[in-house]
């Protein structure tokens, strides 16, 4: 088994700044999802089994970034305290090498948390926070794009592709703050914060604590 197994490890620095590290990272949608219908798999005694086919449908979903021929770029995004989201491709080509494209998504956060999940139109949802209770956690639509700007020979071909990143600022998700305040005491802060599902943008999990946030 070890001897026909193998693993291909891809690197790529999205970032060099050491006083504006990432605080979340995720991976390109390849515009393939599958919904399980729960109705289908559990079966009421004596009826027929449902296929496979019935169980599991795949649904409509745009990839986050393609080729002209509707094929899925591979990549990483991630975003950075100070509130970038910097993206870059993986697995390209040399001649159409690109550095990482990024944007100021965060507004005056300094981010703790941070949250993602796709949309099937192909844009990512980012939901930030700085783990304040008295701060509204910042919902962001995010849009990659891919330029292709023209270089000069002798390359082997006479373009070289860019990403370009753009955002419109959704509505924020107001903590109701006097009722946590109520339940959890003075000293609670967001603690986690995270799309329980990373397909479906309309659901946001908040956790909150006790502990000193650092």
């Amino acid at each position: 088994m070890a001897e026909n197994s193998s693993t291909k490890w891809k690197q790529t620095i999205l970032i060099e700044d050491r006083v504006d590290p990432i605080v979340a990272v995720g991976w390109y949608h390849p515009g393939v999802k599958y919904e399980i219908h729960i109705d289908k798999v559990m079966t009421p005694p004596g009826s027929d089994p449902p296929s496979l086919k019935e169980k599991i449908t795949r649904e409509k979903f745009a990839p986050t970034l393609s080729t002209r021929g509707r094929s899925p770029y591979e990549g990483v995004f991630g975003l950075t305290k100070l509130g970038r989201f910097v993206t870059s491709l993986t697995g390209v080509p040399a001649h159409e090498a690109q550095t990482p494209a990024w944007i100021q998504i965060g507004g005056t956060l300094n981010v703790k948390f941070c949250g993602y999940a796709y949309n099937a139109d192909g844009k990512i949802t980012v939901a930030i926070s700085s783990g304040l209770i008295n701060e509204n956690v910042r919902i962001v639509e995010v849009s990659i794009e891919k330029v292709l700007n023209r270089i000069e020979p002798p390359l082997p071909r006479n373009t070289n592709l860019s990403l370009r990143v753009s955002h419109q600022v959704g509505n924020s998700l107001i903590i109701p703050r006097d009722q946590t305040l109520q339940d959890f005491g003075p000293h609670s802060y967001i603690t986690q914060l995270l799309f329980p599902h990373e397909e479906y943008a309309d659901q946001i999990l908040l956790c909150f604590g006790f502990d000193i946030l650092f």
